[in-house]
């Protein structure tokens, strides 16, 4: 007679795998329990013990096995089952899963859920880029692909439709600059993950200038290479550039240049004339008795002058002239390409221009007249525009001992070393 298994050894082993896989796997019980007695009848009709203690330990291995399997596949499913949760606040009810004809299974129903939540997103990222207040366009090619509200309104259209016909957005620019904008944007296309900035002047509908930024970046469109373009209007950041260049240029009371432009322009010219052998004038003026003025008729009286003054200048000089206002009455003008005799001439004229001026105040006529003192070839001997000012200066101080209302030429420039020898 075979040995024996106490047979309440094999009710207790069949009472666990019950009780896992009731839980575990609750449809497949019924199978589990027909092969838990086949085995066991094996094992009692067995001859041989270590025969019945394998089938028992390969048994319990398959359960095991199986049992792993069911593990794994819920922890896999437990975030899938999250993410159905959350489709429903994008308009798939939670709980409820997609489910098309002729297919079955939560995985699959999940995978539907999620491909609907990816053409939710898709549709709503287009609806915020299309009602973005900051221009988007897409560029292939030269060509418009695509573009928003904003970028149409930017570019002077009312719908963006209107625009995408357009076959480049660059057709706005002026030849040259059409030109070498497309250069440019062929280069970006080209290399994966480059960007660039580009500042553009186009017309504006009340037939000024609009200057929009485009800061372009090399993305990839629909499967090909292409140009995203971020637009912004930028016209009132060039206005206030604009006019801080202005303030930093020119006399807020009269108009003319400033002490500091002048410097910088003047040794500009200084290097030019040398290099190119040109002649270079400069003269200094500074109106007669004028704190006389400021005095008797006051400050605004001043000012007038000083403004009626600026302007009959620059009425009597070239383009290529510069009138700076030095400081207080003083003045002084740069003659490029003019030599001591077409100085002479200039400041004569201007001398004689000033004196006629009427300046009322009132009922009183401002009486004006300006001393003028003329250097020039500035520049030679390495002279600096400081030197060359301080020449034109001291035939100003000339000008006014020998009784204002004058014009006087001074002394000509000096090598920095002189005598003999040298």
């Amino acid at each position: 007679m075979p040995a024996a298994i106490p047979f309440t050894a094999a009710e207790t082993s069949l009472a666990a795998a019950r009780l896992t896989l009731r839980n575990a796997f609750p449809g497949i019980e019924g199978i589990y329990v027909a092969l838990c007695l086949a085995v066991t009848g094996a094992v009692l009709a067995s001859d041989h013990q270590t025969l019945v203690v394998a089938g028992i330990l390969a048994f319990h291995s398959c359960a095991m096995w199986l049992l792993f399997l069911h593990l794994v596949r819920r922890r896999m499913s437990a975030p899938l089952a999250r993410l159905t949760v959350q489709v429903g606040d994008i308009g798939v009810e939670a709980g409820a899963l997609v489910s098309s004809p002729g297919r079955s299974g939560q995985l699959t129903d999940l995978e539907d859920a999620v491909r609907d939540m990816g053409r939710r997103v898709k549709f709503e990222f287009r609806t915020l880029i299309e009602n973005s207040v900051l221009g988007v366009a897409i560029l292939r090619d030269g060509h418009l692909r695509f573009a928003n509200r904003a970028a149409a309104n930017l570019l002077g259209y009312d719908r963006a439709e209107a625009l995408v016909i357009l076959p480049s957005i660059f057709d706005l620019l002026p030849e040259a600059g059409r030109t070498r904008a497309d250069r440019l944007c062929a280069k970006l296309q080209a290399q994966p993950g480059a960007h660039a900035r580009l500042t553009l002047p186009l017309p504006a509908p009340d037939g000024g200038t609009r200057w929009v930024q485009l800061h372009l970046q090399q993305v990839e469109w629909r499967g090909h290479p292409g140009l995203m373009a971020s637009l912004t209007d930028i016209s009132h950041q060039k206005r206030m550039e604009e006019e801080l260049r202005h303030l930093a240029t020119y006399d807020s009371l009269t108009g003319a240049v400033n002490r500091r432009y002048f410097l910088d322009h003047a040794a500009v010219e200084i290097d030019r004339s040398r290099r190119h052998g040109h002649s270079l004038a400069l003269l200094s003026i500074d109106l007669d008795h004028f704190k006389a003025i400021n005095d008797t008729h006051g400050h605004a009286a001043g000012d007038l002058a000083l403004k009626q003054v600026t302007r009959t200048v620059l009425r009597h000089l070239r383009e290529i002239d510069v009138l700076a206002r030095i400081g207080g009455e003083e003045f002084a003008v740069l003659l490029p390409e003019t030599t001591l005799e077409g100085a002479m001439v200039i400041a004569e004229r201007l001398r004689d221009r000033i004196e006629g001026l009427i300046v009322r105040v009132g009922t009183d006529v401002l009486p004006l007249s300006a001393s003028i003192g003329v250097a020039d070839s500035v520049g030679h001997y390495d002279e600096t525009i400081a030197e060359a000012l301080k020449r034109a200066d001291i035939a100003l101080y000339r000008a006014k001992l020998e009784g204002r209302n004058r014009v006087v030429i001074g002394s000509p420039p000096r090598p920095l070393f002189a005598g003999d020898g040298i």
